[in-house]
């Protein structure tokens, strides 16, 4: 029961950060994902998917396609599978599971999602990451990356204090990365960048 209510008020606090850096939904970095994936019969898989916010979404715009979300937690899963029966879903599973160690087989997927995992995550394990998001994607398949940016003005870096604060160590320095540099070393290509509020979109395919 304990770990539920702990749950639960991380997921209220993933409500809360939309809410304050991504309600504009013009500027949304979920509106610019939503560009990228097309309305027709193709396999998505959201990797460490959490509550399911990005799969769910994806479900719900894009009812010919089939995701997928995994995730390890067993307690974020069961939130993501609560609002997925609730909207009456059927085009989306939720599943547990390693994201460094992904159980589907190569090549399955037509679009792969990473939102704000690999700035949070140690460099080898976001590399075991990477490299299983490219397995597991189709040769004409795509990465889909969502990660924060550097903000420029001074109400932006005021409101996004927080964030620098609750992020781990290198965070700053994950913010300035190359990430065509980054992701050419995994043969993969950064095609295109959306700048969003707070964040940007990067679509990635193999090389």
């Amino acid at each position: 029961m304990n770990n539920q209510l702990v749950y639960r008020g991380i997921a209220k606090f993933y409500d809360v950060l939309e809410h304050t850096y991504f309600r504009n939904k013009v500027r949304s970095p979920r509106t610019a994902v939503m560009k990228f994936i097309k309305d027709s019969e193709q396999t998505v898989l959201d990797i460490c998917t959490g509550t399911g916010t990005n799969a769910l979404e994806i479900a719900r715009c894009r009812e010919m396609s089939r995701v997928y979300g995994i995730d390890r937690s067993k307690n974020m899963l069961l939130m993501a599978n609560e609002k997925r029966s609730s909207e009456k879903l059927h085009n989306v599973e939720f599943k547990e599971m390693d994201a460094t160690n992904i159980e589907f087989k190569d090549g399955t997927f037509d679009v792969a999602l990473l939102s704000l995992v690999l700035h949070e995550t140690q460099t080898k394990l976001a590399s075991k990451i990477i490299k299983e998001a490219k397995r597991v994607l189709k040769d004409n398949g795509m990465l889909i990356v969502v990660e924060w940016k550097q903000p420029k003005t001074l109400f932006q870096r005021i409101c996004f204090l927080p964030i620098r604060l609750c992020e781990p160590k290198g965070f700053r320095e994950f913010l300035h990365r190359d990430m065509q540099e980054y992701f050419e070393q995994y043969g993969l290509q950064v095609l295109d960048k959306v700048s969003c509020n707070y964040s940007k979109v990067l679509v990635i395919k193999k090389r």
